[in-house]
């Protein structure tokens, strides 16, 4: 989502005095605070903008998408390095100078998935990689990935392979 930011004034008679007019009506209506002033005052500043739509005063932001994606490509990096690390939402949050709120919410937007979704889905990756191309244990395997718990990771290899991961890497070794 590219962001809108105003040129300069411009130097443009008409375009101040309907300005002027406008920043008049508003001093008017919040200086006697009749009914309805506040909604008065908020359909005014809709009309500033309108103005600087029809004066061409608006441009669109690159800057900001730029910068976001720059600190998603950091932030995916920063796990793919070390998604065997302990990773978790707050630990990343302070990582990145994000709250942890704005953190979760950045990423899922960002990427389409959760945080823990994201790093189970790339710990699971490397785990297969590792059943098909090594003979460590699954339980070596489970920690070289990042998961400190066998069960749990035997749990998530299930839901996202549909089989246990020795099945797995007896399936693919039945292959060769």
């Amino acid at each position: 989502m590219n962001t809108l930011k105003f040129k300069t004034l411009p130097d443009n008679e008409n375009f101040n005095k309907e300005l002027r007019l406008i920043l008049n009506k508003i001093l008017n209506i919040t200086e006697k605070k009749e009914k309805g002033f506040e909604l008065m005052t908020k359909a005014l500043f809709l009309e500033i903008i309108a103005l600087f739509f029809k004066y061409n005063q608006l441009v669109e932001n690159k800057k900001t998408e730029t910068g976001k994606s720059e600190r998603l490509k950091e932030i995916l990096r920063y796990i793919s390095k070390n998604y065997y690390s302990n990773l978790n939402i707050p630990f990343m949050a302070e990582k990145f100078h994000m709250s942890e709120k704005y953190f979760s919410r950045y990423f899922r937007v960002s990427t389409g998935q959760n945080f823990t979704e994201y790093l189970n889905t790339l710990r699971i990756e490397k785990s297969l990689e590792l059943l098909r191309n090594t003979d460590n244990s699954i339980t070596d395997i489970a920690l070289d990935c990042g998961y400190e718990n066998i069960s749990y990771f035997n749990r998530i290899f299930k839901r996202y392979m549909n089989t246990s991961p020795l099945k797995y890497r007896n399936s693919f070794a039945n292959i060769n």
